[in-house]
């Protein structure tokens, strides 16, 4: 557990069920094959214990998914569709505190010619209710430079 107050600024979800999701690149501008690691934070905002549900799934370092889309809001599909739960339990976030997680976007998706395209960050609770916690939506530019851009 982080505490809140260490990571104030970031690209913030709306508050949904106590928690706020964040989904922040170092840059937002990439060479093909250059690798692209997404950090996403998962804060509690309330004053009580919230938990989520953490799935291991195989070929993601972590339980939040990366949502990408096209500039027309096409969703982009990953490299691979097939989903494997690896394991499955509940984990705490305790008031003012997050959870940080790393993920290679470049793994996940084919990132090999130009282009802009949106990337949002999920993850699913279950508590009160089910729901998806959603990051703010981000640009990112592919750029290769064997190509005009």
């Amino acid at each position: 557990c982080l505490p809140a107050d260490a990571f104030p600024e970031g690209n913030w979800g709306d508050v949904q069920g106590g928690f706020r999701l964040s989904l922040r690149f170092e840059t937002n501008c990439f060479l093909v094959g250059e690798p692209i690691t997404a950090i996403l934070l998962l804060r509690n905002v309330t004053n009580h214990v919230l938990a989520y549900n953490v799935a291991t799934v195989l070929g993601q370092e972590g339980p939040i998914a990366l949502a990408v889309a096209d500039t027309n809001g096409k969703s982009i599909f990953p490299k691979s569709r097939e989903i494997i739960v690896v394991s499955a339990h509940e984990r705490k976030v305790y008031p003012g505190t997050q959870h940080k997680y790393v993920e290679q976007l470049d793994r996940l998706y084919d990132f090999s010619t130009n282009g802009l395209y949106y990337v949002t960050g999920e993850v699913s609770v279950s508590h009160p209710k089910r729901q998806i916690i959603e990051s703010a939506k981000i640009q990112i530019k592919i750029i290769d430079p064997n190509q005009g851009h």
